[in-house]
C-alpha cells in the first residue's frame, strides 16, 4: 500500500512537472521565439589596416582568415595577416611578412593589434594600427518560419 501511495506521488510530481514546463513553453512570445531562431550567413569581406612598430616600420594588410565574433555592430576578430613590411632603416625597403593579431571593429573602422615574425631578427615584433573594414553579405537565411 505504502508502495503504490509513492509511485501515485512520484507519477503525480513528474505530470505537474511537465504540465507547468510544457505551458511555459506555450506562452512564450513569438518575438522570443523568432529571436532563439539559428541564422546562417556567407559573408564576404576584408580590411585595410595601416600597423606601426613605432620602429621605422610600417606594415599594410589587406585581408586574411579569420575566426569573428560578432554582436550587434561590434567585431572581435582573431587573424592571420599576410602583409607588406615598409622598412626606412634597412634595404630592401619593402618585404613580405606574415603577422597574426586581434582586431576590434564597430562598423567600418578597425583597431588591430598584431604580432610579425621578423626572420632577418629571429624575433616577434608587436605592432599598432588602424584601418577600414569592407564587407557586403552575399547570403542570409533565417531559418524557422518564412513570412
Amino acid at each position: 500500500m505504502k508502495l503504490q501511495r509513492s509511485v501515485l506521488c512520484i507519477s503525480f510530481t513528474a505530470f505537474l512537472l511537465v504540465f507547468f514546463i510544457s505551458t511555459s513553453h506555450a506562452q512564450e512570445t513569438e518575438a522570443a521565439q523568432e529571436a532563439r531562431q539559428l541564422k546562417s550567413e556567407f559573408n564576404m569581406g576584408g580590411r585595410i589596416l595601416m600597423l606601426t612598430d613605432f620602429q621605422g616600420n610600417w606594415y599594410y594588410n589587406m585581408g586574411g582568415p579569420n575566426v569573428m565574433i560578432e554582436k550587434n555592430h561590434w567585431k572581435l576578430s582573431l587573424h592571420m595577416m599576410p602583409s607588406l613590411r615598409f622598412n626606412s632603416n634597412n634595404k630592401p625597403n619593402i618585404q613580405p611578412t606574415l603577422g597574426a593579431g586581434l582586431h576590434i571593429a564597430y562598423r567600418f573602422l578597425v583597431i588591430g593589434q598584431a604580432f610579425y615574425y621578423i626572420p632577418s631578427e629571429n624575433r616577434w615584433q608587436p605592432t599598432w594600427g588602424a584601418g577600414l573594414r569592407l564587407g557586403s553579405k552575399l547570403y542570409k537565411k533565417q531559418v524557422g518560419r518564412n513570412k
